[in-house]
């Protein structure tokens, strides 16, 4: 029964109703693999058993940290399941449906690659399972926002991103590339914690209409550039929060931006070569007031490639096939070590100089090296191209490169380990905190750049100065309304019943944290009784207070 009575009670995000019980979201989760699984079913034509079954295999294991977190089993910001999914378009996928782009490589070549993939995926589980398989405790204080002042403190990291960009090329470059990487890490904070407050029905009209301008132009900017990876990872981020806020998912909004990314996406080719410098990446010729023309040559485009009723262009490759890493993986695997000597770190030489700024040390080399030494070693692309073509490779398929299956073993294990360490983090502190915010950030960094070492580190040591910057200048000391004080008498004097089922346990969280008593929702941050007298206080807000509205209405 007492099993039964936690897992019905609402999960929780930073001490935050999300509107759902963990019944609720592990029998959706279920759905998901099940659906997933008949897809599978009903697609799957790889050139063989062996290859299909190691595919199957990867997909069960990408889903298997997701349930562990649905289950109550991990605690934290659920890191892991997000970068586990990614796993299976990149590698299961290719196999599943035959891609074209596996063709150079046999059947046994394929399912060797899979089975490394999966190892390393499970290795990053088992370590991250157990690094967070409990929440740590909360403290009596913590640095954070002040929840009154935290729409407009995002809105206003929004605002100067959206700035920082139209005024970007009257920058030295050292300097624009600077802000541009504290900010843009910044406005992944706050399109998730806006977009949460906005599913949780906590901003007023102008407030979210604000938001949804600034979010916007942000993404359109960001898109202009025909790259659309980080304006997917924005989109991901928003859909996410909206989604842990207000307890479902927007199935129809979804429907739409998969619908205009899809067409995007066919027109993307073209499109650089139109609008693209001399062939140099991301950079266009388009003005901000040329952008309704740019976008709307961009969909046009789109639309022929994907409903042209005569397709003679056989070589072009589709969304699945251009994201495949598979392919990529078994090249460098094929060529390891008969073609290409074991690097031996050489990838990684570089990265203690990545992390002093550009204006201390003219010499500094680029984020980047990583991939352009496995890209020309692997022969991706030639010398002369290297500035202008990317060729994306990860963290699993550097490690190869550089030691093999240990290489690859040693990745997975500090990988699990951190994201761990920044899962448990983020429990036992409200969603406006500082360990909060780098759980984000880390989150981000994974999913909006996932490649070699040198522009994972790159990024979030960006990521991290921008954060402590900011939280010099929005955060102080304030005490942590999830503290749970050690004499139970105390919680008692505010209505809280000895197991936390008293009828006073809902009203006594401070700006819309709700209180469960002790233990919290199993599996997810606990939000179990504020210090009463501190709530009182400082931080007791109105029963629904919404962001943007004027006091007493």
């Amino acid at each position: 029964m007492k099993a039964e009575a936690q897992s019905s009670r609402g999960l929780k995000l930073g001490g935050i109703s999300l509107g759902f019980g963990q019944n609720r979201i592990l029998l959706a989760y279920k759905i998901l693999v099940g659906c997933y699984l008949g897809f599978f079913y009903f697609t799957a034509r790889a050139a063989s058993f062996e290859a299909l079954f190691s595919a199957l295999l990867l997909i069960l294991v990408a889903f298997l940290s997701g349930y562990l977190w649905c289950a109550g089993k991990a605690k934290g910001l659920p890191i892991v399941p997000a970068l586990a999914l990614y796993f299976i378009p990149t590698y299961a996928l290719p196999v599943q449906t035959a891609s074209k782009v596996l063709k150079a490589f046999s059947p046994e070549e394929q399912a060797e690659g899979i089975l490394i993939a999966t190892m390393y995926l499970l290795l990053i589980t088992v370590v991250w399972h157990q690094a967070c398989n409990r929440e740590s405790r909360p403290e009596k204080s913590c640095f954070m926002i002040d929840p009154a002042k935290s729409a407009n403190w995002m809105l206003a990291i929004l605002a100067g991103y959206v700035l920082l960009q139209l005024i970007g090329k009257n920058l030295p470059q050292g300097l624009f590339t600077l802000l541009r990487g504290i900010f843009m890490n910044g406005t992944a904070l706050a399109c998730f914690i806006l977009s949460f407050y906005a599913g949780q029905k906590k901003l007023s009209s102008p407030v979210q209409t604000l938001f949804f301008l600034l979010v916007t132009a942000s993404i359109l900017i960001e898109a202009a550039s025909l790259i659309l990876a980080s304006s997917l990872v924005r989109l991901a981020i928003l859909i996410a929060g909206y989604g842990l806020g207000s307890g479902r998912i927007p199935w129809k909004r979804m429907g739409v931006l998969v619908g205009l990314i899809w067409l995007l996406h066919a027109g993307k080719s073209q499109m650089r070569e139109e609008f693209w410098q001399e062939g140099v990446m991301g950079t266009t010729q388009a003005e901000i007031w040329d952008y309704p023309k740019v976008f709307g040559r961009w969909l046009k485009l789109g639309w022929e490639k994907t409903f042209a009723e005569k397709k003679e262009d056989t070589d072009d490759q589709t969304a699945a096939e251009r994201g495949s890493l598979l392919n990529v993986f078994l090249k460098i695997k094929s060529m390891t070590p008969s073609k290409v000597a074991y690097l031996e770190g050489l990838t990684y030489q570089e990265i203690p100089k990545l992390l002093v700024p550009r204006f201390l040390n003219k010499e500094k080399g680029f984020s980047h090296i990583g991939n352009m030494w496995l890209a020309y070693l692997y022969g991706f692309t030639s010398e002369e191209n290297l500035i202008r073509v990317s060729i994306q490779f990860d963290l699993m398929m550097e490690g190869y490169a550089n030691f093999g299956l240990s290489g690859v073993a040693g990745i997975a294990v500090v990988v699990g380990i951190f994201l761990g360490m920044v899962g448990r983090m983020s429990t036992g502190v409200p969603l406006m905190s500082l360990r909060f915010f780098f759980a984000i950030l880390v989150l981000n960094t994974f999913l909006g750049t996932n490649n070699t070492m040198g522009v994972f580190i790159t990024t979030l040591w960006q990521g991290s100065i921008g954060l402590i910057l900011l939280s010099v200048v929005m955060m102080k000391k304030l005490p942590n309304p999830l503290y749970v004080q050690a004499n139970n008498a105390a919680v008692k004097n505010v209505g809280f019943a000895g197991s936390g089922r008293g009828q006073g346990a809902e009203k006594a969280a401070g700006y819309g944290v709700q209180a469960t008593g002790e233990g919290g929702v199993g599996g997810h941050p606990s939000s179990i009784s504020e210090n009463p007298s501190t709530v009182q206080q400082k931080h007791e807000r109105p029963k629904r207070f919404v962001y943007g509205e004027k006091k007493g209405k």
